[in-house]
């Protein structure tokens, strides 16, 4: 049976062996991000705004330790199962893999802004995007019918927005983050659902 589903994208540029998240504030709060694509089929979100999701799911943060090594789309399938679909238009895309986190990454460049998306084969609801601050809002939404959180941290020379979600029936947890000087009026989650489109893997 095919899962059809919906996802996010987001990136850092790749340094050339080891993957490090979105960075981390002098005082970080306790928060993590992912997105992806694999053996199924996949719906087109709608775009207009959901209610928030009742009943929210206790958020935990997951622990990206360990080793991130450059990777493929056919690695990443054959050891998650699913890969991350090219957002139309981006650049500079880049694959790595953390098999001791169970988790993968791709990061690029799409009108103007660095992407991170990241995946995660899980049953809880995680912040998987390695970006770790004192967050200055927070706020709990659906994303094409799944729970989600969105996050923005606002500094004096840098704003990050995070979103991260979960499909749970899939087993699949995933965060898309992106930073700039300044992101007044952008919304993460226009890009995560209009651009990045994930298959569930079949059951």
């Amino acid at each position: 049976m095919k899962n059809k589903i919906l996802l996010l994208a987001m990136t850092l540029i790749f340094t050339s062996s080891v993957f490090v998240g979105c960075g981390t504030e002098e005082e970080p709060a306790s928060d993590t991000i992912g997105a992806v694509s694999g053996t199924v089929t996949v719906e087109k979100p709608s775009t207009q705004e959901e209610p928030p999701v009742e009943n929210q799911m206790v958020e935990t943060i997951s622990d990206d330790s360990g080793s991130w090594h450059e990777s493929s789309e056919e690695e990443i399938t054959e050891k998650m199962i699913v890969c991350f679909y090219q957002v139309p238009d981006a650049t500079n895309v880049r694959y790595s893999l953390n098999e001791e986190a169970n988790m993968a990454q791709m990061e690029f460049e799409y009108e103007g802004l660095n992407y991170t998306a990241r995946l995660k084969e899980s049953d809880e609801f995680e912040d998987i995007s390695g970006c770790n601050y004192a967050w200055t809002s927070e706020k709990d939404i659906t994303m094409s019918g799944f729970p989600a959180k969105v996050k923005r941290y606002v500094g004096a020379d840098e704003t990050v927005d995070v979103v991260l979600w979960q499909i749970k029936e899939a087993g699949y947890v995933f965060s898309l983050s992106t930073s700039a000087p300044d992101l007044e009026g952008f919304d993460i989650t226009e890009v995560a659902n209009n651009k990045l489109v994930w298959d569930a893997p079949e059951e």
